[in-house]
């Protein structure tokens, strides 16, 4: 009876310390654990999905280590892109326990500065942090973001206009709501968060290329404020009419104000600007800067049957403009940055509309 007791209770006692042993080192790596339902496993889902714009970035590599339940190490995995961590994490089960190996480097890329953080916590917070400033930067950048959020088109007419080869120039001057912006335009995204290798301009641009980045930076209560923004480039031999989506003519008219050039009427319009405003009013002034309260109204840019692209203007009948209001019918476009222009049609008139960026 005794030989039989002490057996039972030398079993529950090493049944004891193994349980024990279990919840203890559970209960140590928790806060460290990655689970499908955890915080931290969101954090670095979204921090590695290449769809969308990121505020930071792991830099790469990084190392994860998979335990089973008793603690046991099964494998350290070595980790080099966003879309092998997409893959681990979409492996994880529920019998497996994951932990990230630090330290670990996070890249904030509103100010392009490198963090190095020691566990969960604190990487959680940086990513939190650049979020929050990812938001305030975007409303600061929104008219840069903006201007390049469409299809910059390059037009190839030099002597061989159909292989794709060309030079180009961004000169652009953005000035919005008082703030005015330096950009810089790169290669690599690496380079633009670092500000090395800056492009010169004129740019050769090669075929199939796709993208550049800029740069841009302003200052707000003495604080320098950096926004990285990618440029999509096409280039094209011509513009031809079906390049002139409702869309983009929308945005590019957002950018700058605009001038009216070799109007086949019998008006002069040329030292007239016009200013398309982003809650679709519009403004018009004189070469002094005059804006008559019968030259405010409202634009909207529609597809006529899928194909031209109209603008739509209205003014009073003692407008200085009435002979332009009416449907602008857009019957060539060259959405090329601050050389953009529109050819419009009016009323069995013609003229040329430019952007005017200064």
């Amino acid at each position: 009876m005794k030989t039989l007791f002490q057996k039972t209770f030398i079993f529950l006692f090493i049944a004891f310390i193994s349980c024990e042993k279990e919840k203890t080192i559970q209960s140590e790596n928790s806060d460290e654990l990655i689970t499908t339902d955890s915080i931290m496993f969101n954090v670095l889902s979204k921090n590695s999905n290449e769809e969308g714009f990121k505020c930071s970035e792991i830099i790469y590599p990084i190392a994860l280590s998979t335990y089973d339940s008793n603690n046991a190490i099964l494998k350290t995995e070595k980790i080099n892109t966003d879309l092998e961590l997409q893959n681990f994490l979409t492996s994880i089960t529920d019998d497996i326990y994951v932990t990230l190996n630090y330290p670990v480097k996070i890249l904030i890329i509103s100010n392009s500065t490198v963090i190095s953080v020691n566990n969960n916590e604190e990487l959680i917070q940086i990513i939190e942090l650049a979020d929050e400033t990812c938001e305030q930067n975007s409303d600061i950048f929104k008219c840069v973001i903006d201007f390049f959020k469409v299809e910059y088109i390059v037009i190839d007419a030099d002597n061989n206009p159909n292989d794709g080869i060309t030079k180009f120039t961004i000169d652009l001057n953005l000035d919005c709501k008082g703030l005015k912006y330096d950009l810089k335009y790169f290669e690599d995204k690496t380079d633009a968060e670092s500000n090395v290798n800056q492009i010169n301009f004129p740019y050769t641009l090669t075929p199939n290329f796709e993208k550049l980045y800029v740069r841009a930076e302003t200052t707000v209560s003495s604080i320098v404020k950096t926004q990285i923004v990618e440029i999509n480039i096409t280039v094209k031999p011509n513009q031809a009419i079906d390049c002139c989506p409702s869309e983009q003519i929308g945005n590019f008219l957002k950018q700058c104000k605009w001038k009216i050039e070799n109007y086949s009427g019998s008006e002069d319009f040329s030292n007239y600007k016009f200013k398309f405003n982003r809650n679709e009013t519009f403004s018009y002034e004189d070469e002094f800067g005059i804006t008559g309260t019968n030259d405010i109204g409202v634009w909207v840019v529609t597809d006529d049957n899928g194909e031209d692209a109209i603008i739509s203007l209205n003014f009073a009948s003692n407008s200085r403009l009435f002979d332009l209001g009416g449907n602008w019918n857009i019957t060539a476009c060259n959405l090329n940055g601050t050389d953009s222009s529109l050819d419009i049609e009016i009323n069995n008139q013609t003229f040329t509309f430019k952007t005017d960026c200064n």
